[in-house]
């Protein structure tokens, strides 16, 4: 059975760090165990197509080793790009070694992209045969987001040992958990048991 992911975050980059479950707590829990799971959450996440996710996996499965490199790339990565964003939003220093790695991915994703021209518009982007492809659209949505201009709109989850990120889009910014019907109902929840004791 195919694996669902959460696409919470309102940013693909904040659902790509959301892929550890529990993530502030002593015993995450890891989502993506493969190549071919990044694959799928990539296409359930909309970042790539289905044609592009059969090109990129028939070229792992002939490049295994290589394919491997990339996948503990992006896991290097997802850590580097999770630790920035949450010195984003408490306001704390971000560390020189987190910036290193993204920039690094960053650099490397510049220099292979080229202009292309599709359906009379001219766009930069990647080949969609190379094994890297995935790497190199999450740094670029990364990248976007965090030199955008609202990044008082990012936030971190109040839910117990949660700690995953979104991008706060209600009316009143006001938006405390990742998911209501999740951390949000369990929060509710004991509260009423707290309240329930005195």
């Amino acid at each position: 059975m195919t694996k669902r992911y959460a696409f919470i975050g309102n940013n693909l980059s904040l659902d790509f760090v959301n892929t550890v479950g529990y993530i502030s707590s002593e015993n995450p829990t890891e989502n993506l165990n493969s190549f071919s799971d990044l694959i799928e959450w990539s296409k359930q996440g909309k970042l790539i197509s289905d044609d592009e996710a059969i090109v990129i996996f028939t070229k792992a499965k002939k490049n295994i080793l290589e394919s491997e490199r990339v996948f503990w790339r992006v896991l290097r990565l997802r850590k580097s790009v999770y630790d920035i964003f949450r010195s984003v939003i408490s306001g704390e220093e971000i560390f020189d070694k987190d910036l290193t790695v993204f920039n690094r991915e960053l650099s490397l994703a510049m220099s292979k992209a080229e202009i292309f021209c599709r359906e009379g518009e001219l766009i930069w982007d990647w080949k969609n045969d190379g094994i890297e492809r995935i790497l190199f659209l999450i740094t670029r949505v990364a990248a976007q987001l965090l030199t955008s201009s609202d990044l008082e709109k990012l936030k971190c989850c109040s839910g117990e040992n949660c700690g995953w990120l979104f991008y706060d889009t209600s009316k009143n910014k006001r938006r405390q958990w990742c998911d209501m019907r999740d951390c949000g109902n369990l929060a509710k929840a004991r509260r009423f048991r707290v309240k329930k004791a005195r």
